[in-house]
């Protein structure tokens, strides 16, 4: 009996603690940017390029397809149309990727697009974006925090 009543209590210490996850701390009624959604703009690891991004639909929907629009520039500010990106996502504390294979091209106006890209789990996220250009090959890594329900 004492082992049946020690299992249901770690169960709902678990279950209690797994829904508080991710959650922040919203006294003042602004959202936390690593609750939900995330920076859409950063450097790359190496400074060469700024990234900015935009999804479609906007904020990232659990369990469905979205895009990304993703713009590449100097620092200072042009944009760079002659790279190759690779846009992939992860979740570091899980060990694992999308399940997804996503593509990237050219676009226009110094926007590239990619399509397949699929958050299949709520949880925090990292955007990792590959550019190779002018020569150049670096990484910017940006945090998302997907789909977290009250």
């Amino acid at each position: 009996m004492r082992t049946t009543t020690t299992r249901w209590l770690v169960c709902v210490m678990l279950c209690v603690s797994a829904s508080a996850c991710g959650k922040g701390d919203d006294m003042d009624g602004d959202e936390d940017d690593t609750v939900l959604g995330g920076p859409y703009s950063g450097a790359t690891d190496g400074g060469s390029f700024r990234i900015e991004y935009e999804t479609d639909p906007s904020p990232i929907p659990l369990s469905e397809d979205f895009t990304m629009r993703t713009r590449v520039t100097d620092p200072d500010g042009r944009w760079i149309e002659d790279a190759e990106l690779v846009v992939l996502a992860d979740m570091p504390a899980h060990g694992h990727g999308m399940n997804t294979t996503p593509s990237t091209d050219y676009d226009r106006e110094g926007w590239y697009v990619t399509e397949g890209m699929l958050f299949h789990m709520p949880g925090d996220w990292r955007i990792i974006i590959d550019v190779n250009a002018e020569g150049v090959v670096e990484t910017s890594t940006l945090p998302y925090g997907c789909c977290f329900t009250d």
